[in-house]
């Protein structure tokens, strides 16, 4: 017979494969690493499964893969790696080095001037998408749009930027042109008279007449159009034009100050000179409350100041030929408007060096890559990117003294740096001797040995079979190991767990574990041919799934490659009860139920799966709900409205708004507690009635708010009638005692 004679034996003869666990780890790939492997020296690199800080890497990963630093780059490993992050392209199967930022991420607009782009200068690491030669700091500069005006959106996953901004136009505002008047209180510095008012309304129809070129627009006045019309009032049918015949002048009188019946020049006169002198002072008082309010508009320490005036820009109107029945006048002013916001550009971080995967080395796949010698440090797993070993997806192979350079030789001075006899064997290699090398897929240990061969004596018998295992040793088997075994039956009846005279004949003579039949359930059957060959079926109870090695998605769920399986819980038919429920008067029967296993995944390759079935129960005690119906509502303190239901759950329905007025004195009274909102009260801001620190409570009765006055007047009215029907009572008394008394 052939046999393997160790080459790295230890002391006692015995092989000793150790490698050095102080800067290594064997393991199984099971946990779908790619690597980076180098076939001819079978070092690997860890494949990144996502990106990250540089500092996550080392010198040497990024040198030997990817050829970082290149040759003009800036980069050092030592002094930049805590400032840089890595993303690695598995499509083009490079690494992108790129500065690192501390911008979060933002989905909606946000100040460009508040953030870490402005405050920690991260805009001068940001280059246009579109076009390379353009950056975020002249993208801006070439908008014109100032920065407190700019926003922006940041993908922190992708490194996306998009940049929006508003460019400031000119434009007009009555945001703080409400002018009160007082058309009541002579003594009011606002006091206007309402026919002063009226009578500037008729000046102006007949400036209007008489200046048809240069008309003054009632809706938009303005403080110079107010001078003009105190001119032409001032000359407005002053004099007689023709003394001679004074009819046409007269008949002007009367048609201006509506005195159709008088006809006395010197009453139209004088009606004309008061219709003037209440115009003048009225333009006078509405001046002296616009000049006021413009300069308040341009004080910052006034109420009605507002820093996008521009007072420079002139041309402020107000509107007075709506006084008449108001209270107030609207004052239009110009100001800065702050136009859309618009997107100027999207923008990602530059790149600081870049390199491709080196051609020595390509990717591999779990499955390719599986052993792996990885790097520890002291047994501690310090980097996870430090260089490895991978055996591939054997475990065994052979070489010679020529060929060892490009297969086993740097695997081997490394990993077994501290193995001796692997140490002296590397140094005596046999010339041309045939080599047979393999790892122990538990622990890792190397076994070296070389072929050599030797006589045994057969053993008599023609039942026995004799086989060569070619390490040194020989199986002898038999032929009458085991009889009587039905063709058909339970799978359970030939495991090693079961009793009877086929224990264990799965595994012995089909080689079939207990743990792979498991997957045929416990109710599995088997079938042995004619040929000797056994086939295993899934039991009636059981249902089986079957996932995709390289990807662990579902393949087939109980035969079907839909995903979909249908479970029947009907309790009438025995042995499939649902959850161990008995039919009964109060309880429906289960029927067929739809699984969907579709979007299931299963990466476990030893076969084990954590999918169980939960049951729950009517009280809602274990797993779901019962059904419930509500049965009471709450209102919490900031008027969270919430319903109570019967199987314990709580739903908000909605809440209870509260509304604030910036002046709530100028609210107007409109009886019976209700009051409305005015010029002076300003727009009611509707809010969460905690915004204020306000708050409300339920199940308490607020004090009596009647009008008194009304209730008293009600009240004394009442009394009074009560005494007069009182009075009607006596006399009748008195009217029906003298009666009786005159009968008698």
């Amino acid at each position: 017979i052939k046999y393997n004679k160790n080459d790295i034996p230890d002391p006692d003869n015995n092989i000793d494969g150790t490698y050095a666990t102080a800067k290594f780890k064997f393991m199984t790939n099971t946990s779908n690493s790619y690597y980076f492997v180098n076939e001819t020296t079978k070092e690997a690199y860890l494949v990144p499964t996502s990106n990250g800080d540089v500092n996550k890497l080392n010198a040497d990963y990024l040198k030997t893969v990817f050829g970082i630093p290149s040759a003009s780059s800036g980069f050092n490993f030592d002094t930049d790696k805590d400032n840089y992050t890595f993303s690695y392209d598995s499509t083009n199967e490079s690494m992108i080095l790129q500065r690192k930022i501390s911008l979060a991420t933002a989905n909606t607009e946000t100040p460009y001037d508040t953030s870490s782009l402005v405050s920690a200068n991260e805009n001068q690491y940001f280059v246009n998408t579109t076009d390379s030669s353009k950056t975020l700091l002249s993208d801006i500069a070439a908008s014109g749009v100032s920065s407190e005006n700019l926003t922006y959106k940041y993908n922190a996953t992708s490194k996306k930027l998009t940049l929006f901004g508003a460019k400031e136009t000119k434009g007009t505002s009555t945001d703080n042109g409400s002018i009160q008047i007082d058309k009541t209180d002579t003594e009011a510095a606002n006091y206007v008279n309402s026919n002063g008012i009226t009578y500037i309304n008729k000046f102006v129809t007949a400036y209007n007449t008489a200046n048809p070129t240069a008309t003054i627009d009632s809706e938009k006045m303005s403080l110079t159009d107010f001078t003009t019309l105190k001119t032409f009032i001032t000359g407005y049918l002053a004099t007689d034009p023709d003394p001679s015949d004074p009819t046409a002048y007269i008949e002007d009188l009367q048609s201006f100050t509506n005195q159709t019946e008088t006809t006395d020049l010197t009453e139209l006169q004088n009606a004309l000179s008061t219709m003037k002198t209440l115009a003048n002072n009225s333009i006078d008082t509405i001046s002296t409350l616009v000049s006021d309010r413009i300069t308040d508009l341009k004080t910052s320490t006034s109420a009605y100041y507002d820093e996008k005036y521009l007072p420079a820009e002139g041309g402020e109107t107000f509107n007075f030929s709506s006084l008449t029945g108001s209270t107030g006048m609207l004052l239009t002013y110009p100001v800065t408007k702050l136009g859309p916001s618009t997107e100027i550009g999207t923008y990602t971080i530059m790149t600081a060096d870049e390199g491709t995967l080196n051609t020595d080395y390509t990717k591999q796949s779990p499955s390719a890559a599986k052993y792996i010698y990885k790097a520890y440090d002291e047994g501690v797993d310090t980097n996870a990117y430090k260089k490895a070993y991978s055996l591939g997806s054997g475990l065994t192979g052979t070489f010679t003294d020529a060929t060892l350079p490009t297969t086993y030789e740097t695997l081997l001075l490394d990993v077994f740096s501290s193995n001796t006899g692997v140490q002296n064997f590397m140094g005596n290699i046999t010339a041309g001797q045939d080599y047979i090398i393999s790892f122990d897929q538990s622990t890792g240990e190397v076994s070296i040995a070389h072929t050599e061969e030797r006589v045994i004596k057969k053993p008599s018998g023609s039942e026995y079979t004799i086989v060569d295992k070619g390490n040194g040793s020989i199986d002898i088997t038999s032929t009458s190991v085991y009889k009587d075994i039905p063709s058909d039956g339970d799978i359970s009846s030939l495991l090693r767990t079961a009793t009877g005279n086929a224990q264990d004949l799965l595994y012995k003579i089909y080689g079939i574990t207990d743990e792979q039949a498991d997957a045929f359930g416990t109710d599995g059957k088997y079938k042995i041919t004619n040929d000797g060959s056994i086939k295993l079926t899934i039991g009636d109870h059981s249902i089986q799934l079957s996932f995709k090695a390289a990807n662990g998605a579902l393949e087939k769920a109980d035969g079907g490659t839909t995903g979909m399986v249908t479970m029947n819980f009907n309790q009438k038919i025995p042995g499939l009860e649902a959850f161990g429920y008995q039919e009964s008067s109060d309880q429906h029967n289960f029927g067929d139920i739809d699984f969907d296993f579709s979007t299931l995944t299963n990466y476990n390759t030893n076969g084990s799966s954590t999918i169980k079935a939960v049951k729950g129960d009517k009280k809602s005690l274990n797993t779901g709900r019962a059904v419930g119906e509500m049965n009471g509502v709450s209102i919490s303190t900031d008027g969270q409205i919430y319903a109570t239901y019967s199987n314990g759950q709580t739903k908000l329905l909605g809440q209870i708004a509260s509304a604030e007025f910036a002046n709530a004195s100028g609210l107007s009274k409109e009886g019976d507690n209700l009051y409305a909102s005015t010029l002076n009260s300003g727009e009611a801001t509707v809010q969460d009635i905690t915004t204020d620190g306000g708050y409300m409570n339920t199940g308490v009765l607020e004090m009596s708010n009647v009008d008194l006055s009304s209730q008293f007047t009600e009240m004394i009215t009442t009394q009074r009638g009560f005494q007069a029907n009182s009075r009607i009572i006596t006399v009748s008394d008195t009217l029906l005692e003298e009666l009786t008394n005159l009968k008698r």
